[in-house]
């Protein structure tokens, strides 16, 4: 149930003017059925209106690369709409024909989830599917069955420049360092476009904060 105030804004949802009781006992004096000041007013104004939009999907993170194997990964997404009922993320790994799938967590519009850790060299693809208690649902990409978002996964070793065990900043600046001394070596075109650039340092810094983001 929702009202309209004399403005013509609607009010949340509410079942409140269904709490009042209607059923008075045999032969109770019409003086003594007295309800609250201003319902007969606020009950006439209140009208059901349902959700008649689906919801908006707004900013997908598409992490494009990512040299770690153990995972998981965390995809987020922005959704809006005024009553939403569930935001999934489907996943899979490119050549499967199946997509599992794990509801997204959110707060304040913005939700969560995570996929498990893969092996060096699967390319994972995955979308949104967001839907409200009206039968309206909204997916992302939008063209999700032909051209789902995706990622791939590098193994991390070969990213450990500096090759102390882990993946972290310091490994960006022993990638900067190699590109002056080596910029040949194949293992610094992080961004798979056939060449070693700043971009490609810049791809590794940035999949390695979403990862920090991630723990």
């Amino acid at each position: 149930m929702r009202q309209r105030d004399s403005s013509g804004a609607w009010s949340d949802w509410s079942a409140w003017h269904s709490g009042f009781a209607t059923n008075w006992v045999d032969n109770t004096p019409q003086t003594e059925k007295t309800l609250p000041a201003g319902y007969r007013e606020e009950a006439a104004a209140a009208v059901l209106q349902p959700d008649s939009t689906a919801p908006e999907i707004g900013a997908l993170s598409e992490p494009g690369r990512i040299a770690d194997t153990a995972g998981p990964y965390r995809i987020t997404v922005e959704v809006s709409d005024q009553y939403i009922l569930s935001v999934y993320l489907y996943w899979r790994r490119a050549g499967e024909a199946d997509y599992s799938y794990v509801r997204m967590n959110g707060e304040e519009g913005l939700f969560r989830a995570e996929i498990p850790g893969q092996p060096a060299g699967t390319k994972v693809e995955y979308y949104i599917r967001a839907f409200d208690g009206f039968d309206h649902e909204s997916y992302a990409p939008l063209n999700y069955e032909s051209q789902p978002c995706s990622f791939e996964v590098l193994d991390p070793l070969t990213y450990d420049f500096n090759r102390d065990g882990r993946i972290n900043l310091l490994d960006v600046l022993s990638m900067l360092l190699t590109g002056i001394r080596h910029p040949e070596e194949p293992a610094l075109d992080y961004n798979g476009d056939g060449s070693y650039g700043m971009d490609d340092a810049l791809g590794l810094l940035s999949d390695i904060l979403q990862l920090r983001r991630s723990l």
